[in-house]
């Protein structure tokens, strides 16, 4: 016995896509351009697509490391090496 397709109603905006109308996650994947792995990744395990899950996330830059001063930045630097 084979594995169940599986269907996502789709509720988003796109014009590339029909309201309502049910995809399988490759052909959600195909229609956006995007990898059918970033799209489950992001649907999940819910049965419904919706615009948040074809909007890209920003990804913010940690600040991370702030030094109080040059020495602990030098030290950081050699900490850093291989051995």
């Amino acid at each position: 016995m084979g594995r169940k397709i599986r269907y996502y109603r789709n509720e988003t905006t796109d014009p590339r896509l029909e309201r309502g109308k049910l995809y399988t996650m490759h052909e959600l994947a195909r229609r956006v351009k995007q990898s059918p792995t970033t799209i489950r990744s992001r649907v999940g395990t819910g049965d419904i697509v919706t615009d948040e899950h074809f909007i890209s996330k920003k990804v913010t830059r940690s600040i991370w490391p702030v030094f109080e001063n040059e020495i602990q930045e030098k030290s950081s630097q050699w900490l850093r090496r291989k051995l």
